[in-house]
């Protein structure tokens, strides 16, 4: 489903659900460095009326999948699956590879808060002009009933003139409510100055 404004749109789409098949692990800081050092990345399972479940899976199959916030995958354990969504990623400080996941049981009448990713499309009026584009949020937490847990949200700036921005309130999008308040801004089109440009080259 697209809802489209002259500022945004959000995609909605039914995400490609994967399935992962992940084994009972036991716990502790010695046995969990072990786990990783041998090629695991360890799921934290959890939910209503559900006992956490400890669990690991091979490297390999998670970066088959490219998680990411939000997503919602079937984690297989034993015969049992569980659709869950994606609410933590945390990597090796050096190697930036995945070491552990938390991931959230949904169940369909139960809301659920999630941080979804922002994409901008379009190259605004402004920019075109001689305007900066400045990105402030690059993602959103929004708070959800499965069915309406979108993929992402994307943002066609087009239509940005300088001196415009999008804020939070701008979003009205069926079955989400942002978290952020509405005043929030998440992109502006700026008069560029020399600090600016200044920024920009140290940048580059």
């Amino acid at each position: 489903m697209d809802t489209n404004t002259t500022f945004y749109r959000a995609i909605t789409k039914t995400q490609d659900i994967k399935i992962i098949n992940t084994e009972l692990r036991k716990t502790g800081k010695v046995e969990s460095k072990k786990l990783v050092k041998q090629g695991y990345v360890l799921i934290n399972l959890y939910g209503k009326d559900l006992k956490n479940l400890a669990l690991k899976v091979k490297k390999e199959e998670i970066e088959k999948i490219t998680p990411r916030l939000g997503q919602i995958l079937n984690v297989k354990v034993d015969s049992t699956e569980y659709k869950a969504v994606i609410k933590e990623i945390q990597r090796d400080i050096i190697k930036r590879n995945i070491t552990h996941i938390d991931m959230l049981v949904l169940l369909p009448n139960r809301y659920v808060e999630v941080t979804v990713p922002v994409e901008f499309v379009g190259e605004s009026i402004g920019v075109k002009k001689g305007g900066v584009l400045q990105i402030l949020l690059n993602k959103l937490t929004i708070k959800t009933l499965p069915d309406y847990l979108p993929e992402k949200i994307e943002i066609d700036l087009s239509h940005l003139d300088i001196g415009d921005s999008v804020h939070i309130g701008d979003l009205k999008l069926e079955g989400i409510k942002f978290i952020e308040r509405d005043d929030v801004a998440i992109a502006t089109v700026t008069v560029e100055t020399e600090e600016t440009t200044e920024t920009t080259q140290t940048q580059s």
